[in-house]
Protein backbone atom coordinates (compact mmCIF):
# COMPACT_ATOMS: atom_id res chain seq x y z
CA UNK A 1 0.00 0.00 0.00
CA UNK A 2 1.16 3.37 -0.86
CA UNK A 3 1.10 5.94 1.86
CA UNK A 4 1.01 9.45 1.06
CA UNK A 5 3.92 11.61 2.07
CA UNK A 6 1.87 13.60 3.97
CA UNK A 7 0.14 11.01 5.82
CA UNK A 8 3.97 9.69 6.39
CA UNK A 9 5.22 12.97 7.67
CA UNK A 10 2.25 13.63 9.77
CA UNK A 11 2.94 10.17 11.24
CA UNK A 12 6.27 11.07 11.53
CA UNK A 13 5.59 13.53 14.24
CA UNK A 14 3.16 11.76 15.86
CA UNK A 15 6.03 9.48 16.50
CA UNK A 16 8.14 11.89 17.95
CA UNK A 17 5.95 13.02 19.62
CA UNK A 18 4.63 9.53 21.23
CA UNK A 19 8.49 8.21 21.88
CA UNK A 20 8.97 11.67 24.16
CA UNK A 21 6.27 10.73 25.92
CA UNK A 22 6.88 6.94 26.37
CA UNK A 23 10.51 7.73 27.21
CA UNK A 24 8.88 10.02 30.35
CA UNK A 25 6.65 7.37 31.50
CA UNK A 26 8.07 5.13 34.12
CA UNK A 27 6.36 2.25 36.11
CA UNK A 28 7.91 3.16 39.62
CA UNK A 29 8.32 7.33 39.12
CA UNK A 30 10.33 6.74 42.59
CA UNK A 31 13.07 4.81 40.57
CA UNK A 32 13.57 5.50 36.81
CA UNK A 33 14.37 3.09 34.57
CA UNK A 34 18.13 2.80 33.56
CA UNK A 35 18.74 4.69 30.74
CA UNK A 36 19.41 1.82 28.01
CA UNK A 37 21.90 4.42 25.94
CA UNK A 38 24.46 5.91 28.79
CA UNK A 39 26.73 6.75 26.27
CA UNK A 40 25.16 9.16 24.30
CA UNK A 41 25.28 12.92 24.44
CA UNK A 42 21.79 14.60 26.09
CA UNK A 43 22.13 17.96 23.32
CA UNK A 44 24.19 17.82 20.20
CA UNK A 45 25.09 21.57 18.70
CA UNK A 46 26.26 20.77 14.88
CA UNK A 47 26.93 22.76 11.71
CA UNK A 48 26.96 21.51 8.39
CA UNK A 49 27.99 22.46 5.01
CA UNK A 50 27.49 22.24 0.92
CA UNK A 51 27.59 25.61 -0.32
CA UNK A 52 26.74 27.74 3.17
CA UNK A 53 26.64 26.38 7.12
CA UNK A 54 23.57 25.83 8.77
CA UNK A 55 23.65 24.86 12.34
CA UNK A 56 21.29 22.76 14.47
CA UNK A 57 20.44 21.42 18.16
CA UNK A 58 19.58 18.02 18.40
CA UNK A 59 18.00 16.94 21.49
CA UNK A 60 18.03 13.58 23.09
CA UNK A 61 14.33 12.14 23.62
CA UNK A 62 14.93 10.78 26.89
CA UNK A 63 16.39 6.86 27.21
CA UNK A 64 16.32 6.47 23.68
CA UNK A 65 18.73 7.25 20.40
CA UNK A 66 16.33 9.64 18.97
CA UNK A 67 17.01 12.95 19.06
CA UNK A 68 14.32 15.86 18.43
CA UNK A 69 16.33 18.27 15.89
CA UNK A 70 15.69 21.82 14.95
CA UNK A 71 17.99 23.56 12.31
CA UNK A 72 18.81 27.63 12.01
CA UNK A 73 16.60 28.25 8.77
CA UNK A 74 13.49 25.90 10.67
CA UNK A 75 13.78 22.48 9.39
CA UNK A 76 13.04 20.10 12.30
CA UNK A 77 14.06 16.05 12.55
CA UNK A 78 14.01 12.97 14.22
CA UNK A 79 17.68 11.75 14.15
CA UNK A 80 18.32 8.35 14.79
CA UNK A 81 21.80 7.40 16.28
CA UNK A 82 22.57 4.11 14.63
CA UNK A 83 26.64 3.94 16.03
CA UNK A 84 27.96 6.16 18.54
CA UNK A 85 31.65 4.54 19.43
CA UNK A 86 35.42 5.02 19.49
CA UNK A 87 34.93 2.98 15.66
CA UNK A 88 32.78 5.97 14.13
CA UNK A 89 29.30 7.41 14.49
CA UNK A 90 26.40 7.57 12.27
CA UNK A 91 23.29 9.17 12.56
CA UNK A 92 20.21 8.78 10.37
CA UNK A 93 17.69 12.02 9.68
CA UNK A 94 14.57 12.34 8.45
CA UNK A 95 12.67 15.46 8.54
CA UNK A 96 9.11 16.02 9.40
CA UNK A 97 8.67 19.80 9.07
CA UNK A 98 10.37 22.87 7.99
CA UNK A 99 11.55 24.25 4.76
CA UNK A 100 13.09 20.47 4.44
CA UNK A 101 10.04 18.27 4.62
CA UNK A 102 11.00 15.44 2.59
CA UNK A 103 14.94 15.43 3.48
CA UNK A 104 16.60 12.63 4.51
CA UNK A 105 20.62 12.56 5.45
CA UNK A 106 22.99 10.43 6.90
CA UNK A 107 25.67 12.08 9.32
CA UNK A 108 29.13 9.86 9.52
CA UNK A 109 32.21 10.75 11.36
CA UNK A 110 35.25 9.84 13.79
CA UNK A 111 34.78 10.87 18.02
CA UNK A 112 37.32 13.29 19.10
CA UNK A 113 36.82 13.41 22.79
CA UNK A 114 33.42 15.23 22.92
CA UNK A 115 33.47 16.70 19.45
CA UNK A 116 32.72 15.42 15.33
CA UNK A 117 35.35 16.84 13.48
CA UNK A 118 35.51 16.67 9.82
CA UNK A 119 32.11 14.29 9.48
CA UNK A 120 30.89 13.25 6.04
CA UNK A 121 26.83 13.98 5.48
CA UNK A 122 25.16 12.80 2.79
CA UNK A 123 21.46 15.03 2.13
CA UNK A 124 18.97 13.34 -0.22
CA UNK A 125 15.70 15.56 -0.98
CA UNK A 126 12.91 14.53 -3.31
CA UNK A 127 15.34 12.57 -5.52
CA UNK A 128 18.56 14.87 -5.33
CA UNK A 129 21.54 14.31 -3.35
CA UNK A 130 24.47 16.50 -2.30
CA UNK A 131 26.68 15.43 0.05
CA UNK A 132 29.05 17.81 2.88
CA UNK A 133 30.64 18.22 5.78
CA UNK A 134 29.70 18.51 9.52
CA UNK A 135 30.85 19.16 12.35
CA UNK A 136 29.54 18.36 16.44
CA UNK A 137 30.14 19.07 19.58
CA UNK A 138 28.43 18.56 23.67
CA UNK A 139 29.42 18.64 26.86
CA UNK A 140 29.80 15.15 28.74
CA UNK A 141 27.62 14.36 31.08
CA UNK A 142 30.57 12.96 33.18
Amino acid sequence: MIVPMMMRRGALAALVLLAGLVAGCEENPAQPAPDPYPHLPQIIEECETNTAEVCGTWTRIRNTNLYNALWSQGSRALITAERFDAGGIVFTREDFAGPTPAMRARYEGELTGNTVVGGMVVWTDRGVTIDGTWHAEWVSED
